[in-house]
């Protein structure tokens, strides 16, 4: 909700502004924080465009973007640097017309008395509540610098393990797409026209170049009516791909695939041991801590995290109910969370599982693409290789003839 409020400094003079915040309450002790003496604090029913419409056009932000706008931010907040004054640079520096818009909304939030995490909230499509709760955890302790470094190299890390996977998977997919792209010209355009040649000279076609002519001439002559499909089938499958069943299920797949299933393993948990320790030495409580991380996982693991908040409330160990879901979380991992829990160090502790699951996803991937490039390049030799022998043997039959 967006309040309306107006107080007094220290040296008497008047000040007044809009910020959001679930309760008057909230918004009195937030005001008292800064030095204020309230007068009134009362809800604005008649929100101006920049709070009711400040999401209203909001364009892509890459990754690189978002760790670039939070490092300058972190840079300038330790150097002193006012806010106001730091999200003007930053609207003068960025060229991305989402991220100028965004600091100047911010930087107008500001000087209306709203906070930087309130701010953020009207771009949840940007930032994550992830994000949004870590910048208010330093806000509220004071400690906004911090935070903010410490989302920078969460970020890049997060924006380098994705990077690893995708690369690792870039050289298949074209290799693949290349492969397909010169099977098709052939089966469509070449054999075709080679269809008429072959039926003159009366040479016997192979079975094989027979099977390949056929299907070569279908996709020709209902070549329109077959792209179409193809388009729609691509187009459905695009639509599919973004339905939380389909990756609920992909999601379960994907952990149990030989080789595969171990990367996904090694990411989520990677994920999952970052973002925790970066939530718990932000000063969040565990339980909010926990479903701040379990929006940043895939649905097998947020489903187990979930679960969790309710028996940790209870004052059940997050380690003893992780060791229930021992397919998913290993012995390693439950054991160093039951002595972080025991010693007060679980966020450095899981600093420390972050990095060793990082390594794992680097060998797990240099492992996976040793086994994928010589399988690759058989599947393609036999694919190419097969279309090359359909259409050399007649041909080759066909000189056979006319040399005798």
């Amino acid at each position: 909700m967006l309040y309306k409020w107006k107080a007094v400094d220290k040296e008497g003079k008047p000040a007044e502004g809009r910020i959001e915040a679930k309760s008057q309450n909230e918004v009195l002790a937030f005001l008292k924080k800064q030095g204020l003496f309230v007068i009134a604090v009362r809800e604005d029913k008649h929100p101006s465009k920049i709070y009711s419409k400040a999401s209203g056009a909001i364009g892509r932000v890459s990754d690189v973007d978002r760790i670039i706008f939070t490092e300058h931010l972190a840079t300038m907040v330790r150097s002193g640097v006012p806010l106001v004054d730091a999200f003007e640079i930053i609207s003068n520096d960025f060229n991305n017309p989402t991220l100028k818009k965004l600091a100047n909304d911010i930087k107008t939030n500001l000087e209306s008395g709203k906070s930087i995490s309130s701010s953020l909230t009207d771009y949840k499509k940007i930032f994550s509540s992830f994000y949004i709760n870590i910048v208010r955890a330093g806000e509220e302790s004071g400690k906004l610098d911090d935070s903010l470094r410490k989302l920078g190299i969460q970020l890049r890390k997060d924006h380098a393990l994705k990077s690893k996977v995708h690369n690792a998977l870039i050289y298949p997919a074209v290799l693949i797409g290349a492969t397909l792209s010169v099977m098709s010209l052939l089966v469509i355009f070449v054999l075709p026209r080679l269809a008429g040649l072959f039926a003159q000279s009366g040479v016997k076609l192979p079975i094989f170049t027979r099977i390949v002519l056929a299907v070569g001439m279908f996709i020709s002559e209902r070549l329109i009516l077959i792209s179409i499909l193809v388009v729609l089938m691509m187009v459905s499958f695009i639509f599919i791909t973004k339905t939380r069943r389909f990756k609920a299920i992909i999601s379960k797949l994907s952990l149990k695939l030989p080789k595969i299933g171990s990367l996904a393993k090694n990411v989520q948990l990677a994920r999952f041991a970052r973002t925790f320790s970066s939530t718990l030495s932000a000063g969040i409580p565990i339980v909010h801590s926990l479903s701040l991380t379990a929006e940043t996982l895939n649905d097998t693991y947020r489903k187990i995290i979930d679960g969790s908040s309710h028996e940790i409330e209870k004052g059940v160990s997050l380690a003893k109910i992780l060791k229930r879901h021992s397919e998913f979380f290993p012995n390693i991992i439950t054991g160093i969370i039951d002595v972080g829990e025991k010693t007060g160090t679980l966020d450095e502790l899981l600093l420390d599982i972050a990095n060793f699951y990082d390594e794992e996803v680097d060998n797990v991937l240099k492992n996976l693409t040793a086994i994928i490039e010589p399988v690759m390049l058989i599947i393609i030799g036999f694919g190419i290789g097969g279309l090359a022998i359909s259409i050399i043997t007649p041909i080759y039959q066909f000189i056979q003839q006319a040399t005798i």
